[in-house]
């Protein structure tokens, strides 16, 4: 949870991957770059780009739960880049 702008953000999940996270704003071609350089497969997709802000969130067991504040920053928020996969 300490990446830096324009890295990739590893989240675990149970099936095949919803979308994709950078932190920080970021270009398309720079969220792109971020992931190849953590080794997830990106050629033959269509990725869509969008801005938002995430916050990290305690659950019940101690992990922590990502959430996006669509509305703008607020405390505790960092700005993420979110790539969508085109269907």
């Amino acid at each position: 949870m300490s990446e830096e702008i324009g890295e990739y953000i590893y989240l675990l999940w149970e099936d095949e991957p919803l979308f994709e996270l950078v932190k920080g704003h970021v270009s398309h071609l720079e969220a792109i770059d971020a992931m190849v350089r953590d080794g997830i497969g990106v050629s033959g997709q269509n990725w869509r780009s969008r801005h938002t802000y995430g916050r990290w969130i305690p659950d019940s067991t101690g992990e922590y739960d990502l959430r996006f504040h669509l509305s703008g920053p607020g405390r505790g928020a960092f700005p993420v880049t979110i790539l969508d996969r085109e269907r």
